[in-house]
């Protein structure tokens, strides 16, 4: 009989050669075996997003994170998929999460930026991209995103310059 670990394993070795379904019945081994085992839920979701299984992939991090408060990356996905027209609030508290877990993510920092861009909070957003942008002063994506934001809101002449500094570093 084969370990958790070793589902674990088969489940991940199939998720990187793309076969989620075949990843997905690894991973349900693993977690029947070890059910608090929180990486073994983290790449679970991680296979239903790769079949675009966007309404069960958040339940998959939810569980991660009632195991592992700290797994930032866990409330990171689940914050983009829920950066859609039916869950931007709840992006919006994922993203808040991930940054609880890990504020050093640049990442997370964005995602929460688009997430309140998206319910019209817009300073807030840009407020967002200005940190991502602390924690990764060459982001392209943050300095687009930071533009956007900047142009929406009015202040012309810093989204020239953001616009500017997205093309410096795309060149």
């Amino acid at each position: 009989m084969k370990s958790a670990l070793a589902w674990y394993f088969q489940g991940c070795t199939a998720y990187d050669l793309g076969l989620y379904e075949e990843a997905i019945v690894a991973l349900d081994r693993a977690i029947s075996l070890e059910p608090d085992d929180a990486d073994n839920w983290f790449h679970k979701g991680l296979a239903l997003q790769g079949l675009k299984k966007y309404q069960e992939a958040p339940d998959a991090y939810d569980r991660t994170v009632d195991i592992s408060p700290d797994y930032a990356e866990a409330y990171y996905n689940k914050g983009c998929i829920l950066n859609d027209p039916d869950g931007f609030k709840e992006s919006v508290a994922a993203f808040d999460e991930a940054i609880s877990a890990d504020s050093n993510d640049s990442a997370s920092w964005e995602g929460k930026g688009a997430a309140l861009y998206n319910v019209k909070r817009v300073q807030e957003a840009t407020a967002a991209f200005e940190h991502a942008l602390t924690l990764d002063p060459e982001s392209i994506s943050a300095w687009h995103n930071k533009a956007i934001a900047l142009r929406a809101i009015g202040r012309t002449a810093e989204t020239q310059q953001a616009e500017k500094r997205a093309k410096e570093l795309s060149d």
